[in-house]
């Protein structure tokens, strides 16, 4: 198409239609508001496409952002409706003239853009597959998350958009390797491949947003006629009427639908309908309340909030016994492509299987983005790292969804809204009270002891381990039992260090003493010690045993450097049958003492065997109730 021309003249009102882009294909008419479609050839013609209306998004024609440091600014955009769900295709222009979709919704971004598959696919193939079951594409395995029929698509301003039937299909795949492709249906029945780059709000650093206040829908309950305030339609897909419990849900053809009602209507949300509070920087208000229970034996029931930002999309605050914890839907998330009850990894951290179930939905209040009351075949799982969760939603027809969460505390949310925190009891699932990673932990101990370790070779190299003197001595007759004497002069030239004294005495059920001093010949200073060895042994009741030993160590340390000498006194048993004869003195200087290194690594495992012992208790109260328990 870069051959053509981009100026082209409306069919309809013979306006000129400027083009902004060669691979743009539809454009609506400035002058008469016709949907306008680029043949290949260059042509204009007409189309019958729904025209886009209302612009209640954040996000409008002349927005710009970046992505990866490439700036880029919004052209246009084809908005397709589900069932379930609404979904926004923004057409981006890149700094660089290459062309992607800002795809957006529910608080979701990621920039897409197209790639070629060199596997072949049919139709049959792929939309006989079921969800959340492999398919592999490229030699590579992927996991399909959603299948989407496309049941109405509007449009605006100037888009890129593949050629498709009235009523088109999308599938969503992801791989282990965290690669996310989305295809669409054509109109000649192929399909075309997408890769998606999820990327937060914030990142994608947004400018000339549409800040014009959104409009309220406003319509009346079919039962009470109690007034109904719809805040982010189209993305609410269901809302509740606050008097009656009158139950509505959207249907594309046939707008807000009756389908059935609340049975408990208690209504007893802990925050107020349409408060606005802040939560981790952003401004929500609470569109929507439901009461929720597990449909099992434990039959535990919790609360959860709606919360709504225009830019930000929706978010969801959790609470049961007292615990909140932070939900949004995520897209770039863990991928599953085996079934089992193993922990998941995500960004090398272990999530482990905390809780399966279906729930039900017993009470509702308000607005929400999909439809809650169409509960009875979703199946949860939750795989916790305290702080964190991961929630995967799966539905057989719907597909799989994910959801990230992290705790927050109750009195962050009691001055988010300014409401009393209710009571706590036991530990949260994901509350980080007294948790540690084990494997964090082990680590951590291992980190310190490595380190001193390193220290301690560091140190056995400026030692210079050096013998003073080394004697043996005897004792002058068998009735004697002292020996007094004093080693020769020596010199000591550290500031400070240590003296080693090792003793040994061939002893048979006996014992031994050495008294001693260690003498400064400058000015007398003396540093005094006694040390006793003692050696016994036999044969009691069939056994052989001993006690004691023949040798010891004495060490003196913090010795300021000076001229010494040893004054020693060696004193041996007189009641024993077998006395030792002689002993056997060596001292030396500046040695290394591995002693120390032991009660240094002692006490700095002190604490990881504390925290152990507390986590260990913690988690056992936090699994308690969990059917993936380790725990007894």
């Amino acid at each position: 198409m870069e051959n053509y021309y981009t100026i082209s003249q409306c069919p309809v009102c013979g306006t000129m239609v400027n083009f902004s882009h060669a691979e743009t294909n539809i454009i609506a008419c400035a002058s008469c508001s016709k949907i306008l479609l680029r043949q290949a050839d260059g042509i204009l013609e007409q189309q019958s496409f729904f025209k886009l209306l209302d612009n209640q998004d954040a996000i409008q024609i002349g927005t710009i952002g970046k992505f990866k440091g490439n700036g880029f600014v919004v052209k246009g955009r084809f908005r397709v409706w589900t069932d379930e769900s609404v979904y926004n295709y923004w057409t981006v222009i890149f700094d660089d003239n290459s062309l992607a979709y800002l795809a957006e919704g529910y608080g979701m971004f990621a920039i897409q853009q197209k790639i070629d598959l060199k596997s072949t696919v049919t139709s049959s193939q792929l939309f006989s597959l079921q969800i959340d079951k492999t398919h592999v594409f490229d030699g590579v395995e992927n996991v399909l998350l959603r299948r989407s029929e496309i049941e109405k698509f509007e449009v605006e301003g100037e888009l890129c958009m593949p050629l498709v039937n009235d009523r088109f299909r999308m599938l969503d795949f992801a791989d282990e390797g965290g690669n996310f492709m989305e295809l669409l249906e054509s109109s000649n029945g192929d399909f075309i491949a997408y890769k998606l780059s999820y990327i937060f709000f914030d990142e994608l650093q947004l400018k000339n947003l549409n800040e014009r206040p959104a409009a309220e829908m406003r319509t009346n309950c079919a039962q009470c006629r109690n007034q109904i305030i719809v805040k982010a339609f189209p993305f609410t897909h269901c809302y509740s009427c606050n008097r009656c419990g009158t139950r509505y849900a959207y249907r594309n053809t046939k707008g807000f639908q009756e389908v059935g009602k609340d049975k408990m209507n208690n209504n007893s949300s802990l925050i107020p309908m349409y408060s606005v509070g802040t939560i981790l920087g952003i401004s929500y208000e609470v569109i929507g309340y439901a009461l929720k229970r597990e449909e099992n034996a434990y039959a535990a029931q919790w609360k959860e909030y709606t919360l709504y930002n225009r830019k930000q999309g929706f978010a969801f605050l959790s609470e049961y016994e007292g615990h909140w914890t932070y939900v949004r839907e995520a897209g770039r998330t863990p991928v599953l492509t085996t079934k089992n009850d193993k922990p998941i990894m995500y960004d090398g951290e272990a999530f482990h299987p905390f809780n399966r179930y279906r729930y039900k939905v017993v009470d509702t209040l308000g607005e929400f983005p999909y439809n809650i009351f169409d509960d009875s075949e979703t199946e949860v799982t939750e795989y916790i790292s305290p702080p964190e969760i991961w929630i995967k939603e799966y539905h057989p027809k719907e597909g799989v969804d994910w959801f990230h969460g992290e705790h927050i505390s109750s009195k962050e949310v009691a001055q988010a809204f300014n409401i009393p925190a209710p009571y706590k009891q036991g530990i949260g699932a994901i509350e980080p009270k007294g948790y540690v990673n084990g494997g964090k932990l082990l680590m951590l101990s291992l980190t310190f002891i490595a380190l001193m370790l390193a220290v301690h070779i560091l140190f056995i190299y400026t030692k210079q381990d050096r013998t003073l003197s080394e004697s043996a001595y005897e004792f002058n007759s068998d009735t004697a039992t002292t020996v007094s004497f004093a080693t020769p002069k020596f010199h000591l030239d550290k500031w400070k260090s240590n003296v080693e004294i090792d003793i040994h005495a061939p002893l048979d059920n006996s014992w031994f003493e050495l008294d001693g001093s260690l003498v400064n010949a400058d000015d007398g200073t003396e540093y005094t010690f006694e040390q006793g060895v003692e050696y016994y042994h036999g044969y009691t009741d069939g056994e052989n045993w001993a006690e004691g030993s023949e040798n010891e160590k004495i060490y003196l340390n913090n010795i300021p450097a000076g001229n010494y000498f040893l004054q020693l006194q060696g004193l041996r048993s007189t009641s024993d049958a077998i006395r030792p004869r002689s002993f056997n003195v060596t001292a030396k200087y500046d040695t290394v003492q591995h002693k120390n290194l032991i009660i240094l690594i002692l006490l700095l495992l002190t604490w990881p065997l504390f925290k152990y012992i507390q986590n260990n208790y913690n988690e056992t109260k936090r699994w308690q109730g969990s059917p993936f328990s380790t725990y007894n």
